[in-house]
This record gives C-alpha cells, sequence and structure tokens, in this order.
C-alpha cells in the first residue's frame, strides 16, 4: 500500500503519530515496513519522523503489550492475531 502525504491542507503530527502507530500495534512493524511505502516529498520530515520515532515507539509498545488509549467506543476493526487477520471489538471505554 502507497500512502501519499502530498498536495494536501497538511497534518497534525500527532494524527500522523496515531494512524501509523496504530498500525504498527494492529499489524506488527515487521508487516507494516513489508507492505506500506510512504511518499511525503514536499515535506520530507514527516516520512522521517514516522519511521525514525512513530514505528519504533509502537513497536515497542506493541511488545510490551500497553493499549493505546481509547476515546471512543469503535466498531470492529482488523488485527493481525496468531499470523490470521481478525476482525473484533479490540478495546472499549470503561
Amino acid at each position: 500500500m502507497t500512502i501519499n502525504l502530498d498536495n494536501t491542507a497538511g497534518y497534525a503530527s500527532s494524527f500522523l503519530d496515531e494512524a501509523f502507530g496504530n498500525l504498527i500495534f494492529d499489524f506488527t512493524l515487521e508487516n507494516v515496513k513489508k507492505t506500506v511505502e510512504i511518499i511525503s516529498e514536499q515535506e520530507p520530515y514527516w516520512k522521517e519522523m514516522i519511521e525514525s520515532k512513530t514505528y519504533p515507539e509502537w513497536e515497542s509498545r506493541r511488545k510490551k503489550g500497553e493499549r493505546p488509549k481509547i476515546t471512543i467506543d469503535h466498531l470492529p476493526w482488523y488485527r493481525l492475531q496468531n499470523n490470521k487477520i481478525v476482525c473484533e471489538i479490540w478495546e472499549q471505554l470503561g
């Protein structure tokens, strides 16, 4: 999958951190590196931030089992579990 961050109105760093971080948390660093290509020619620091900071921080959280902060209840989503893609509600408030 190619994600092109160019030609937009811009992004908040917190949005990019959470969006790409949750990919790592749900699918592992190894799988994301194999399947996701980030393009950010207009603002190359976004790609650098994601790959050098977000990826390792979220992989560490994933390995430690540190759950992402939940602010709303979500519908089911996909996550890699025991080498299988599984769809369920993973986190809920309260």
